[in-house]
């Protein structure tokens, strides 16, 4: 099978692990630039560990003197025809075996490691026969248990330390200093922050701001960080709610969405897409938190959206993702839909734009669908720090840093492991109550989606921020990691 996702997985049944007896099925996904291939386990010592082993490739890729893009790779398991299970991966580098050319950081917690160039460097990453130490006692598995692996990889960017600016001065309800509504806010440190909005130069906002204090662990993009490439694909999301039991599923799902170019169907446990790079629309906050957690990554915050996209670059109002006020819409899709369509004329952004080939009509379209005109970042959409469609396609859905009751996030990772109900876990992340977070109430909307007017699109436009991300037609969601 060679289907395109961005998230991808290669699965193979094993009995763990007499000789490799037991051979069930073979998959291969392959994603929009990156491909998981031939994964098997070797090298078991019983009692103690065993090696995942598999090929990575992705194109694109690239590391220079201020950042990288990277693949954050986990492993999920289950035994005999039980519930998928998230593998506890060794948290010392040296226990993992790497091709040359490549480097790794293990997460402190064992979920899963981010891969990335070693060198600077541009171009395809073919990173063959790597081998992740699985600590599968950790798990509670037997030396002879029937287990069935999936490894994962989604494609990130490093976003390094370093101060920045949020608001423009011009924007809808934009951060600013007390006192001068015409300027940015600068921030230099993950310090707490008071906002009273007196006290001349402290931060505030022409809207959408409420009182209190922002509290150090609040993440406020200072520090370094990585963040998910592309938006949540449709594919990606598909392939989440097939490793989910029924009940779960459940709530992460609704049949009656139809409409607007999402093509997600149900027939449980087979969860399908015949779109699998596009951009996932209809996602509230709770399935993009529950997501999070399930791939051990977490939601993004206000703060860290608008350093992603400009960086430590000069603030330029009413600037989109790309650091400028240009704007083209003018274009198609051209050829299928198949995970290989570009787009035609100069489009660099998927805004009102009533498609005529391809699919046609109204919608998100495919996930890095711009990066085809890399040459300059205005042509690719690109962010600052490579990014891809930040602004336009879908909303990108934070942590509101203008809620109070949203600012006890602490930016804490997902273990992997839902609630009953397919719920996030993490009681600092918005929305949490009673165990798991049931509620949207602390998300909000940033850079517009394919359904709005251009101020929407703009980095520091804060118009939406406190507006609840429920199951709307054109949000989404994009997932991020704190770097270790």
């Amino acid at each position: 099978m060679n289907t395109k996702v961005i998230i991808n997985f290669a699965e193979k049944i094993f009995f763990l692990f007499v000789v490799f007896l037991v051979l069930i099925f073979s998959v291969e996904m392959k994603g929009n630039d990156i491909s998981v291939k031939n994964v098997r386990l070797t090298g078991q010592v019983n009692d103690s560990h065993t090696f995942v082993n598999f090929d990575l490739d992705w194109k694109n890729s690239w590391r220079n003197s201020t950042n990288w893009d990277a693949a954050w790779l986990f492993v999920k398991y289950k035994i005999g025809s039980g519930d998928w299970v998230h593998a506890t991966l060794s948290t010392n580098s040296v226990q993992h075996t790497i091709p040359v050319g490549s480097e790794i950081t293990p997460s402190s917690d064992g979920k899963g490691l981010f891969i990335y160039r070693s060198s600077n460097g541009t171009g395809d990453n073919n990173f063959n026969n790597i081998l992740l130490r699985w600590n599968y006692p950790t798990d509670l598995v037997a030396n002879n248990a029937q287990i069935t692996v999936k490894v994962f990889a989604i494609e990130m960017v490093y976003i390094p330390q370093a101060g920045f600016s949020v608001g423009d001065g011009l924007s809808n309800d934009v951060f600013h200093p007390v006192g001068d509504t015409l300027s940015s806010f600068t921030i230099n440190s993950e310090n707490s922050i008071t906002i009273d909005g007196t006290t001349p130069g402290s931060l505030w906002a022409k809207g959408n701001m409420e009182t209190g204090n922002i509290p150090a662990a609040y993440p406020k993009g200072y520090n370094d960080f990585y963040i998910m490439k592309y938006e949540i694909t449709q594919g990606q999301y598909a392939e989440f709610l097939n490793m989910l039991n029924v009940n779960q599923a459940l709530y992460r799902f609704d049949s009656l969405i139809t409409g607007n170019r999402y093509t997600i169907t149900k027939s449980y446990p087979l969860f399908s897409t015949n779109r699998p790079t596009r951009a996932c629309n209809y996602l509230a906050y709770t399935d993009g938190a529950a997501y999070a957690d399930w791939a051990a990554l977490r939601p993004i915050t206000e703060f860290e959206l608008e350093k992603a996209c400009r960086g430590t670059a000069s603030v330029v109002p009413g600037e989109y993702a790309w650091g400028n006020t240009n704007i083209d819409l003018t274009g198609d899709l051209s050829g299928v839909e198949d995970g290989t369509e570009t787009v035609t004329g100069g489009l660099n952004c998927n805004h009102n734009v009533n498609f005529v080939s391809g699919d046609g009509g109204y919608g998100p379209i495919r996930s890095g669908i711009f990066a085809a005109t890399l040459n300059t970042r205005e042509g690719s959409g690109g962010s600052f720090y490579g990014v891809m469609e930040m602004s336009g396609n879908v909303w990108e859905t934070v942590v509101s840093s203008g809620l109070e009751v949203s600012r006890s996030f602490a930016g804490t990772h997902g273990d992997g492991f839902l609630s009953t109900n397919g719920n996030a876990t993490n009681s600092d992340w918005a929305g949490y109550s009673g165990g798991e977070v049931t509620s949207n109430t602390g998300s909000g909307g940033r850079m517009g989606g394919w359904q709005n007017t251009q101020d929407r699109l703009r980095v520091s436009d804060r118009f939406y921020s406190n507006s609840i991300a429920y199951r709307d037609l054109g949000n989404g969601f994009r997932c991020g990691r704190t770097a270790e």
